[in-house]
């Protein structure tokens, strides 16, 4: 898989999915995904990538805190990673990623879900499209 300058942060969705890619051969399908997000996490710093699991946000409502969310994994600052285990990646968790990222400053998510085939997906909104 080659790096593409052209997709926003594509090198580090490229070094995620290489990570997610090593821990889907490496861990056996039907784990706690509490597993694979602390073996995806090994994987990133082995790529020298930044990796915080269940990274809190704030979230701002007219410059002032109005809560939080939690997400799977932040990796390198950059990149929002949401990992599930089922049998394909639903509306509702792409919805759940699109809600994230257009609540935060983030511009790029994966979605990894970690069932039997190790599916992805990749979302961008980027902040010229957010109403701030």
């Amino acid at each position: 898989m080659a790096v593409d300058k052209k997709f926003l942060h594509s090198d580090i969705t490229h070094s995620i999915l290489q990570a997610f890619f090593t821990v889907c051969r490496c861990l056996p399908f039907g784990l706690p995904l509490s597993f694979y997000k602390k073996a995806l996490s090994i994987e990133l710093k082995k790529l020298q990538l930044k990796a915080a699991t269940d990274k809190e946000i704030i979230i701002l409502y007219d410059k002032q805190a109005i809560g939080s969310l939690t997400v799977d994994l932040l990796a390198d600052n950059k990149v929002i990673v949401t990992a599930i285990s089922g049998d394909s990646i639903a509306a509702a968790d792409e919805a759940s990623m699109k809600n994230n990222l257009r609540l935060t400053d983030y511009e790029v998510g994966l979605i990894l879900n970690f069932g039997i085939e190790g599916q992805h997906k990749r979302l961008v909104y980027t902040n010229d499209l957010k109403n701030n």
